[in-house]
């Protein structure tokens, strides 16, 4: 076995030292410096604090001492401008944040939509949807979507819905086949009724990602005036959107009408045979045991336990039914 020299040892123990310490300072100094961020955020904040209430207020105009000199007291501004727009729902304020925004912070967030670091650049993207900065509408517009992550091309589309709702379909009609299923829903849940419907118009040409989330948010409205919509939605061949429009339609809350149950119960699909025991909960005792009766043996476990859970709310009702004169049939103890 070959020997190693001293004198290299020596040095190997002087370089990982020498990295330990310089990793030590920087630690020091990075801390050092987030501390130094933090106390002039804090001494704008007690400096400012009245200023900005009598300003956001309306009470007298913002004037040069408000606006933020480095980085730290820009993320103070943020932090009064959300701490309000939390904790009180006014126009006229959010109006006077949107204003100062375009006017005195909009040349930070332009500057830091060109960073190379990913969370820099969301966090630009999350102030300007935040404070409404319309001002950079075309600079976003501007930015290289190939490179840009999914995130990010998500939170564009969100500002896209927000400052031009009228255009928004032309101008993304091809990024809306990208998102995810639960960015769908939250992109149709936000839209204004008259986009939505555009949307609803076009369901045929959707694309299978935006049609499930587009069913899934008209369960959320709950609007009865969509159910005809999505009663058609049940003669699909596919079976992902019929059991979407049952869901949607149990979510309802409605007494649902006969010939979707019966529909519902006769399928080769076990979840559209569960989602009718389920909504058969909403009929007269009497009813629900006249449709349960075809799923007593069905070959779904979970749909013979929904019909078990709806037979025993029957039995409990039994004894009202008999008194006005019914009987509920067709179960036996």
């Amino acid at each position: 076995m070959m020997a190693v020299p001293i004198t290299v040892v020596f040095w190997a123990v002087v370089a990982m030292l020498s990295l330990l310490a310089v990793l030590t300072i920087y630690l020091f100094a990075a801390r050092w410096v987030e501390d130094r961020k933090q106390e002039a955020a804090v001494a704008y904040v007690e400096r400012n604090r009245i200023k900005w209430y009598r300003v956001l207020r309306g009470l007298e105009e913002a004037d040069a001492s408000l606006v933020p000199e480095n980085e730290a007291e820009r993320m103070a501004v943020e932090e009064i401008f959300r701490s309000y727009m939390k904790n009180l729902s006014d126009p006229e304020i959010n109006g006077r944040i949107r204003g100062f925004a375009e006017t005195y912070l909009a040349y930070f967030y332009k500057r830091k939509l060109r960073s190379r670091d990913w969370s820099t650049r969301m966090n630009a993207l999350y102030r300007i949807e935040d404070f409404k900065i319309s001002n950079l509408l075309e600079d976003l517009r501007k930015l290289d979507r190939k490179k840009l992550s999914a995130e990010e091309t998500f939170q564009l589309l969100m500002i896209e819905l927000q400052f031009e709702p009228d255009r928004f379909l032309e101008r993304t009609a091809g990024h809306l086949g990208q998102l995810t299923e639960y960015e769908a829903r939250q992109l149709f849940f936000l839209m204004p009724d008259y986009l939505f419907e555009q949307v609803e118009n076009r369901f045929p040409d959707l694309e299978p990602v935006l049609r499930y989330a587009l069913i899934e948010v008209l369960g959320m409205r709950q609007d009865l005036a969509k159910l005809p919509f999505l009663e058609g939605l049940l003669d699909s061949p596919d079976d992902e959107t019929r059991i979407r429009a049952l869901r949607a339609i149990d979510a309802l809350g409605i007494r649902t009408p006969n010939r979707i149950l019966k529909q519902a119960i006769n399928s080769t699909v076990w979840e559209e045979r569960f989602l009718a025991g389920r909504m058969l909960h909403r009929l007269h005792p009497g009813e629900a045991a006249v449709f349960a009766e075809q799923l007593k043996e069905d070959p779904s476990w979970l749909v013979r336990q929904e019909i078990l859970t709806l037979s025993k709310k029957i039995y409990g009702a039994k004894t009202a039914d008999q008194n006005d004169g019914e009987e509920v049939s067709g179960w036996r103890r």
